[in-house]
């Protein structure tokens, strides 16, 4: 049980730290000011500063945030990078870069995650392998050989989970 919830906040932080990237790459990319870069809610645990941007890590993992100058504090910020005074497009790209990195992190986990352990096993009634001294062995069948039906009892082509229902 607490392993699961190990493992849930370490994709979850993962999840929101690719989320809240997006936001801030684009912000900086765009000439947005940005004030903080946090992950996690609550007590600091460590925090660092590169340029104007407060980079901090939070005690629990089930958010974060990218302060941008100009949409919480109208006022504090220069006028050239405030959020309100870049174009449409310049906005619109880094409201929607946050959701968009979701998409990156989706299909590069399953990208790495369908190349470390490939095409998933398919069962089927085609014989990969005889054990010797098995009954397989015993009974004649050699890897190739198709198990067409059991007991009288014909078995679709390659259904493998016909084969594990009569055997039972």
């Amino acid at each position: 049980m607490l392993s699961s919830m190990i493992y849930f906040a370490i994709l979850f932080g993962l999840v929101v730290f690719f989320h809240e990237l997006g936001h801030l790459l684009l912000a900086k990319k765009a000439g947005i000011g940005v004030s903080e870069f946090a992950i996690g809610l609550g007590p600091c645990l460590f925090r660092t500063t590169k340029g104007e941007t407060v980079y901090k890590i939070n005690l629990l993992p089930l958010g974060g945030m990218v302060k941008i100058a100009g949409i919480d504090d109208q006022g504090d910020c220069p006028t050239e990078k405030n959020f309100y005074q870049k174009s449409w497009l310049a906005r619109f790209s880094v409201i929607l870069a946050g959701p968009l990195m979701n998409f990156v992190l989706a299909f590069f986990l399953f990208f790495t995650v369908y190349s470390i352990i490939g095409i998933p096993y398919t069962p089927s009634n085609k014989v990969e392998k005889v054990f010797a001294g098995m009954p397989a062995e015993k009974a004649g069948l050699v890897p190739g050989d198709l198990i067409v039906g059991i007991d009288q009892t014909n078995i679709s082509r390659d259904n493998a989970s016909e084969i594990v229902a009569l055997i039972k």
